[in-house]
C-alpha cells in the first residue's frame, strides 16, 4: 500500500499586493501630514491676521480720539472764552483790576 501525499497547496505571497498596500499606506499617512501641517499654519496665519487687526483697530480709535478733540478746539477757537483761555495761559495776560500771585 502506498500512500501518497497530498500536494500542499502553495501559497505564493504576491509581492506586488504587500508592494502596494505600502505605498498606499504611505500614501495616506503623506496626505494627513500634509493635511495638518496646512491647517496648523493657516490657525497661526489667522492669529496674525487678528492681531494686526486689533492693532488697527486701537491706531484707528486713537485717530478718532484726535479727530473729536481736533474738532472741538476747532469749533471752540472764536469763542470769547477760548481767547480768554490763551491769552492768559500762553500770553500771561491779566483783565484789569486782577492782581497775579506767583508762588
Amino acid at each position: 500500500m502506498s500512500v501518497r501525499k497530498r500536494a500542499q497547496p502553495v501559497v505564493q505571497v504576491r509581492r506586488t499586493g504587500v508592494l502596494t498596500k505600502v505605498f498606499i499606506g504611505l500614501l495616506v499617512l503623506s496626505l494627513f501630514y500634509i493635511a495638518a501641517t496646512l491647517f496648523i499654519r493657516q490657525n497661526e496665519q489667522m492669529d496674525r491676521v487678528l492681531e494686526r487687526q486689533q492693532e488697527i483697530r486701537k491706531d484707528l480709535d486713537k485717530a478718532e480720539s484726535a479727530y473729536r478733540e481736533t474738532s472741538d478746539l476747532y469749533e471752540s477757537m472764536g469763542s470769547d472764552a477760548f481767547i480768554e483761555r490763551i491769552a492768559r495761559e500762553k500770553l500771561n495776560m491779566l483783565r484789569p483790576g486782577e492782581i497775579l500771585f506767583v508762588d
